[in-house]
């Protein structure tokens, strides 16, 4: 099973290394309200966003899950 994990992690590795390699342009982003503007490398905003979406869809999961546990925790004390 370890064999297992280091292989998938090494593909992982290799895809990750590879994107990162390809997608090297830079892009410029701009801040509308305010006079800002950011140049940074396409692959470092396309996982920036993946990594944000990450993180809010984990938060949104987190507050359902505690909606549900405290459900679930006024159920047991009321019966």
């Amino acid at each position: 099973m370890h064999y297992l994990y280091l292989i998938v992690t090494f593909l992982f590795l290799v895809v990750f290394v590879t994107f990162t390699a390809v997608n090297l342009q830079d892009v410029a982003i701009d801040f509308w309200p305010f006079e800002f503007q950011l140049v940074v490398p396409f692959a470092l905003v396309l996982l920036g966003s993946l990594l944000t979406g990450f993180v809010v869809g984990a938060f949104l999961m987190w507050l359902r899950s505690e909606e549900h546990t405290s459900e679930l925790q006024s159920r047991e004390t009321t019966s």
